[in-house]
């Protein structure tokens, strides 16, 4: 389920609890360990950390011999607060006036009644209704009983616009941003619940509204019921989740599970996407297909070899890669390096990997 994100550097929310990784080196092995606290700069810096090692065996070798390379990176974010505000877009039309319609009001009300916040989440939830005009039945709260209270608001009639709900969502968010000292310190979210967009004229309406709500960087979460459902059409508004019930305790159950405990990606900091770049010497040679995880490019003259990794897990990274040495002397391996991480806000940090020694003999 992919994650939105954010065009200016956001989102997500997670704090990866510390990642370890023991690398077992050979006794003709040395080890090259550092970890990277970030230098002050006029920009938001990340609260994570990444520790680097690189073993490369053997160090003393022979003109032409292979010798091996392994880095292993580890992190670390601490636990931090931060702002979640999500806003329910709840089809408030006459489709919605029926036992079915009734008791999913009532599945979203009591999930929402439930919902008690992650000890690290600054929660606000608002509710806003729609037909053909959207209706604000609640602003921003940190109260979420009180926010559930306010589906008694609802009095279904009218017919679905559901692009004036979205429109209504975007600008209640917009107004509570001045609430952080930072909007990238925002989490987003709105979610929709609604029968479906009638024909395409309004599907594309909606679809446009959606588009500007993940142009702003929200997570946009939409969910649809009933034999008329425009799966299509309604999956296509979400960022993140799709979701089609069977029964109204479908939705309960659904959004129960989407903001549980369990769900770290709401409630802690983590890194979302590396990469890692070694540089080779003219003197040292890639050994083709020696690569491993395979790396996104390699490049020539000089040589490079890059990774992007998309997650990083819990138990850390390790790549490897062969190299052969062409020249005589002491030679460093790699001749440079250089990384960078982003953790779950889009705030970005850099780290290094420091290279070794190898004396090579005739």
């Amino acid at each position: 389920m992919p994650l939105a994100l954010r065009p200016a550097l956001a989102a997500a929310l997670a704090l990866a609890t510390a990642f370890s990784l023991l690398a077992a080196a050979p006794a003709a092995t040395s080890h090259a360990r550092r970890t990277h606290a970030l230098e002050p700069t006029a920009t938001p810096l990340p609260p994570c950390a990444v520790t680097t090692t690189r073993t490369v065996a053997p160090l003393t070798a022979r003109v032409g011999q292979r010798v091996d390379v392994t880095v292993t990176l580890t992190a670390g974010c601490p636990i931090e607060r931060y702002p979640l505000h999500i806003v329910y877009v709840i089809d408030d039309s006459a489709d919605m006036d029926s036992r079915e319609g009734r008791e999913v009001r009532h599945e979203v009300q009591q999930a929402m009644s439930e919902f008690v916040p992650h000890e690290r989440m600054d929660l606000r939830v608002g509710v806003v209704g729609y037909n053909t005009r959207p209706t604000v039945r609640c602003t921003l709260t940190r109260d979420t009983r009180a926010a559930a209270r306010c589906f008694n608001r609802l009095l279904p009639r009218g017919q679905a616009r559901l692009d004036v709900g979205i429109t209504a969502a975007l600008a209640l968010l917009t107004r509570a941003r001045s609430l952080a000292t930072s909007r990238d310190e925002i989490t987003e979210v709105v979610i929709l619940v609604a029968r479906q967009p009638r024909g395409a004229t309004q599907c594309n309406r909606a679809r446009s509204a959606s588009a500007r709500l993940k142009g702003e960087g929200v997570t946009v979460i939409s969910a649809c019921s009933g034999s008329e459902c425009d799966e299509v059409c309604i999956r296509d508004l979400a960022t993140r989740y799709f979701w089609r019930w069977r029964s109204s305790a479908d939705v309960g159950r659904f959004l129960r599970s989407l903001f549980a405990p369990s769900n770290v990606s709401w409630t802690s900091i983590h890194l979302k996407g590396l990469a890692f770049t070694d540089t080779l010497s003219s003197a040292v040679t890639l050994i083709p297909n020696s690569a491993q995880p395979d790396p996104v490019a390699t490049g020539q003259a000089p040589t490079t070899i890059t990774w992007r990794i998309t997650h990083v897990p819990k138990d850390g990274l390790t790549m490897t890669y062969g190299v052969r040495l062409d020249a005589i002397g002491a030679l460093t391996v790699p001749e440079r390096t250089s990384g960078w991480f982003k953790d779950s806000k889009n705030r970005v940090g850099a780290f290094d990997v420091p290279a070794r020694q190898v004396d090579v003999l005739p």
